[in-house]
Order: structure tokens, then C-alpha cells, then sequence
């Protein structure tokens, strides 16, 4: 049996990532859910159902959560686990085995790999973005049986487009109207209901009714530094409000008031992209119901959905390089190689940058946005983006830095659209912009000071000092040695009003030191030692500070005392 047997709008958005026959012995057909958490309109669920269906086999529906992801904390846990809370609900509603694996310190190794080695097929969605293609690779080449990676995100197919695409308007003209006609479709559901998986899995279930999704995130070795963002809950019942909410009051004036950073839901925009990134809200429905809308809002909407979306996805399927600046061409390398060695005003650290502390209010205010609410409106991503080349060393180091605190803190973090939209700020999917200016070169600018000026800047201010659930915590911490300050740091970070007490003249606890005969003498620990590689950009920013300093053993000189 082959992929000829799938319907055509399943087909066409299938690749093979393996050669490998379909396995007699199989025992299942394995759904592997990780971008399309949902169980309606979802092109990878139907090829799952489709083949259990005609092989007669049961359907099992995988999703893991680990720690193995670089940004993994309890931001993206929470939004993640309410994702899987909302469609657990549902498969049992349909009959559906699902099966949810939380691995709590990624030690233990991920049940995947035996699950796909007993299916006739796995079946999981092509996602282009880090580390996912390199990850879904892997799995095939270690497994017997074959995998199918299926296009679940965008309206046409990435695989027809055929190539990469750098510049919008030639990707417009290849699409045509063709984007415009299938976000007009409804999707063909799946009819059938396959057998339904009955057998003991090696871990313990999760029971969604009674588990605390708080406790999980505790119990996980994660970055609990960053913490959840209540006011925008995952799953897909919260996602379908949020959509309905701007579809009825919001979409019609998009093309007016679509840069306004100030506005609150549901004016402005739709704040869906964390839905969109994780699969709970179908962008099939989300076309279609802008479609029918039919507003100078709603086209202008779809432009930004079936253009400047689905090209990031081209990007990064035809890519495999978006976190280097490799990839931008070879007019902005020149430009940049012009202006290496061009002056900068300023020079910021990871740890000025992921706080929010330049000379820049609205930069500051968008990071605050980032950092404290999980999201950052794509007008004001343009400017915070092209900043940060004035103030790094190099292109690479912007890069870096800009993708970094995205994906960290950012609810979409490790989006096509994250990659394309900050690429973009470094000159990717753009032209030349004469004259020559300092540091930039060619690569177009955006004037900070310009935007302050288009924007009520105290208003935004005021809109991202509103802390949802942290506005009305005033929190004293006793202490003030690494214990306390570490966790002062993490609840001001996260909204909430800290105040530190303790009985020392100054801070530090037994990292204190005092000053004798021009010396600097240790009240208590000599050295540090960081393990965890999740302190490095904290300590490399101290370091280049000068807050610590590398430990070097010498021969004291006590002929002062």
C-alpha cells in the first residue's frame, strides 16, 4: 500500500522521509503530535485515521514533552500542557487513543522510538523550524518502519511550491490566486473512526481532570525563571474565543488599525500566533472564516496569513540554515563587511538586552512586552529587530542575540515566522536601500525615534504595565545572599513588586566582601562554580561587566598587613 490510496487533499501534502516499505507486522498506525495539537481540520490526523482505517489497525496518538529543547521553561510547558489538556478531552470525546508523555528531566529517554518501531506507518506533521526537521530526520533513520511528514500549516502545500522564494512579491506571483481559492475550501474531514488502541503503555497516563499543570512545570528540570502568561492560556477552546472575539470585532478595520501596538483585544490584531504556532487553532478555519468576512480589513488579513506566512514556511523548508547569518545574500554580506569596523554608540550584553536596559524606550517597552507578556507585535518586532545591529559587534552576534529572546520568551518562539521576521530585519527578503548608512550599509532602517513619534508611547507603557494576576503582588524576600537576589530578580522579571530585606550593610550574603588595605577580602565562598549550562549568558554578561572575574590561584603578598 502506498500513498495512492490517501484521498488528494492528503496526498499532496505528504512526503516520505524514508524508503521504507509499510510494516505487515505493525501493530498500529502512530500519530506522532507535536504543531497540529487539535483533532479537527488537521491534514496529518486524517492521513493517520485514513491509514489505520484501510489497514485496519488501530490509531495511537503520540505527544512528548521534554526538557531536551535549549528554551524549554515554564512559559512554553504551561501552554503546551493546556494544549494537550484541551484535545485529550476531545480524542476521548471521538474515541481516539492519545497518549501524552511528560518526560521530567529528559534523562529517561523519549518512549518514541519503541512506540514508531512497533507501527505499520508513523505519521507526523513537517514542521521547517529548529530543531524539528533535524529531530523527525533522526526518527526515520532509526526506525524500521516508514515516516510520512505531512504539511499541516499552510493553505498550499510547501512542497508544491517547488523552491525558495526570497522576495514577496515573486512568491505573490507564483501562488496567484490559487491561495486565495483554497482558503475558500472547507476541509474534508476524515469520515471514518479507526480501531481504538486498547493496550498498557510503559508509563504512567496522565488524568487531565485531576493533575495540576502548575505541579508538572515544577516537577520538570526546566527554566522556572520565565513563567506563564495567564492571560493567554493554551488549548484550543482558548484559541477559537480569541479568534471569534476579532472576527467579530476587530478584523473588519485590520488594514487601519493593524500597527498599533496600543490597541487591546480584539482591535488591532488577532494575537493568534501562539495558537497558530502550536497547531490549536486551524489556519484552514482561520482562511476560510476571513475569507467569507469579506472586509478591506479581512483582505488584508489573508495577505499577511497566505503571503508573509506561508513564505516563512518556504524559507524554512528550503533552508536548513536560518539561524546563520549564511543565509542572508550576498549584497547585505558586503555591506556589512563595509561597515564592520564602523563605531558603535553602544555596545549592550545578553543580560542589558533579556532585561529590557538600553537607551531605547520603545526597544525597552517591546522587551518588556516579551519578556513579561510572551509576545511581541510584529510593527514594533521590525524596529526592536533592526536596533540591536547598532548595538553588537557583528551581524551574527545580532542574530544571535535577537533569536535568542525571541524564542525564549516569546509564546510563538521557534516559528517560521519568528525566523522570518528577524531575518528580514538583517536584509533577508528585502532589497538595497541607498545611500550607504553607518553600521547598516544598505540593509534598509527603521528610525526608533520615528516610530516613538507615530505611536502614543505612554499609553503602550501603561498597556504592558497591566500584569495579569501579578499586578497585586507585592512580595518581601528575607535576604538578601544568591537565594534571595535570584529570586527577587525572577518575580520583578515576571511582573510582580519585590521588595528585598536584610540585616547586612549591602547585599551579597556569603558572596560579600570588604575592602582592607586596598584588597579585596571574601567574607565567605572564594569562588563560584556555574554547571548549569542555562547560567552561561548570565555569566558571560557578568563577566564582561566585570561583576565576576575568572579565578586564577596565586601566591597571596601579605606584606601589606
Amino acid at each position: 500500500m502506498t500513498l495512492n490510496s490517501l484521498p488528494q487533499h492528503l496526498k499532496e501534502r505528504v512526503r516520505l522521509l524514508s524508503e521504507h516499505p509499510l510494516q505487515e507486522e505493525g501493530t498500529y498506525v502512530l500519530y506522532w503530535m507535536h504543531h497540529a495539537v487539535r483533532d479537527y481540520e488537521n491534514p496529518a490526523l486524517d492521513t493517520a485515521i485514513h491509514m489505520a482505517s484501510t489497514l485496519d489497525i488501530p490509531l495511537l496518538v503520540y505527544q512528548g514533552l521534554s526538557g531536551a529543547h535549549r528554551f524549554n521553561s515554564d512559559r512554553h510547558f504551561t501552554f503546551i500542557l493546556e494544549g494537550a489538556r484541551d484535545v485529550a478531552a476531545q480524542f476521548e470525546k471521538r474515541g481516539i487513543r492519545y497518549a501524552f508523555h511528560l518526560d521530567a528531566d529528559s534523562s529517561a529517554g523519549s518512549p518514541l522510538y519503541s512506540l514508531g518501531q512497533q507501527a505499520a506507518v508513523v505519521i507526523t506533521e513537517d514542521y521547517p523550524a529548529p530543531p524539528f526537521p533535524r529531530w523527525i530526520k533522526r526518527l526515520a533513520d532509526q526506525i524500521t518502519p516508514p515516516v510520512w511528514a505531512v504539511d499541516s500549516h499552510c493553505i498550499i502545500p510547501m512542497q508544491s511550491i517547488g523552491k525558495w522564494y526570497s522576495r514577496a512579491y515573486h512568491f505573490r506571483n507564483k501562488i496567484g490566486s490559487n491561495a486565495w481559492e483554497r482558503a475558500a475550501r472547507n476541509w474534508p474531514e476524515a469520515a471514518s473512526t479507526p480501531k481504538y488502541f486498547s493496550e498498557e503503555l510503559s508509563w504512567d497516563v496522565l488524568d487531565w481532570e485531576t493533575v495540576s499543570i502548575a505541579d508538572l512545570c515544577a516537577s520538570c528540570d526546566i527554566d522556572h525563571s520565565i513563567g506563564p502568561i495567564h492571560h493567554t492560556p493554551g488549548g484550543m477552546m482558548a484559541g477559537h474565543a480569541r479568534w471569534s472575539a476579532f472576527l467579530e470585532k476587530g478584523i473588519s478595520r485590520y488594514d487601519k488599525t493593524r500597527n498599533d501596538p496600543t490597541l487591546s483585544l480584539p482591535s488591532g490584531v488577532s494575537r493568534l500566533s501562539a495558537y497558530l504556532h502550536h497547531g490549536h487553532v486551524s489556519p484552514f478555519t482561520v482562511a476560510r472564516d476571513a475569507v467569507r468576512e469579506a472586509s478591506s480589513g479581512a483582505h488584508k488579513f489573508l495577505d499577511e496569513l497566505l503571503i508573509w506566512r506561508e513564505l516563512a514556511f518556504n524559507l524554512c523548508f528550503h533552508n536548513n540554515n536560518v539561524e546563520e547569518v549564511s543565509i542572508l545574500p550576498q549584497w547585505v554580506h558586503d555591506s556589512f563587511e563595509r561597515h564592520l569596523q564602523d563605531e558603535r554608540e553602544k555596545v549592550y550584553d545578553w543580560e542589558d538586552f533579556a532585561s529590557g536596559r538600553t537607551g531605547d524606550a520603545l526597544w525597552n517597552l517591546a522587551q518588556q512586552s516579551l519578556r513579561i507578556h510572551g509576545e511581541l507585535h510584529n510593527n514594533v518586532r521590525m524596529t526592536w529587530g533592526k536596533a540591536v545591529l547598532n548595538w553588537t559587534a557583528s551581524p551574527q552576534e545580532s542574530l544571535d542575540i535577537l533569536l535568542d529572546l525571541n524564542n525564549r520568551y516569546s509564546l510563538d518562539g521557534s516559528d517560521p515566522n519568528s525566523y522570518a521576521g528577524i531575518l528580514w530585519c538583517l536584509g533577508l527578503l528585502d532589497r538595497p536601500f541607498p545611500p550607504e548608512k553607518p553600521i547598516l550599509g544598505l540593509v534598509r532602517p527603521r528610525s526608533s525615534a520615528r516610530h516613538q513619534s507615530r505611536i502614543d508611547m505612554s499609553r503602550y507603557a501603561r498597556q504592558l504595565e497591566r500584569f495579569p494576576r501579578m499586578q497585586s503582588l507585592k512580595v518581601a524576600i528575607i535576604g538578601a545572599g544568591v537565594a534571595g537576589l535570584a529570586a527577587a530578580r525572577t518575580l520583578q522579571d515576571n511582573g510582580c513588586a519585590v521588595t528585598v530585606f536584610d540585616r547586612g550593610r549591602k547585599p551579597g550574603g556569603r558572596l560579600a566582601s570588604i575592602e582592607v588595605s586596598g584588597h579585596h577580602v571574601d567574607l565567605g565562598a572564594p569562588v563560584l562554580s556555574f554547571k548549569d549550562p542555562r547560567l552561561r549568558l548570565w555569566v558571560e554578561s557578568w563577566h564582561k561587566k566585570g561583576l565576576i572575574q575568572d579565578w586564577v590561584v596565586r601566591e597571596a603578598d601579605w606584606s601589606s598587613f
